[in-house]
């Protein structure tokens, strides 16, 4: 169910907000739902999903053995 909010935003805001969505054919409102809704899905990402299937490994269990990966790499840089 929609929920309502009121803002009191400085004119300035508000008159660069009003010709930005003039701009896309789109009312105040909107604009701002969509703005809002890239704000909310950027702050749920996990930052690590943009390194998925950037790295080649021959390991084939990183997801399963993480954890086994991390402390082996770390017990390697204590001993260095």
């Amino acid at each position: 169910m929609p929920k309502t909010i009121t803002l009191r935003l400085p004119e300035e805001i508000y008159k660069t907000l009003e010709v930005e969505a003039r701009s896309k054919g789109m009312e105040l409102d909107q604009l701002v739902i969509e703005w809002l809704t890239g704000v909310v899905k950027a702050a749920k990402k996990d930052p690590l999903d943009d390194l998925i299937g950037s790295i080649e490994s021959p390991l084939t269990d990183i997801a399963e053995r993480h954890n086994h990966y991390i402390s082996q790499a770390i017990l390697e840089e204590i001993r260095r």
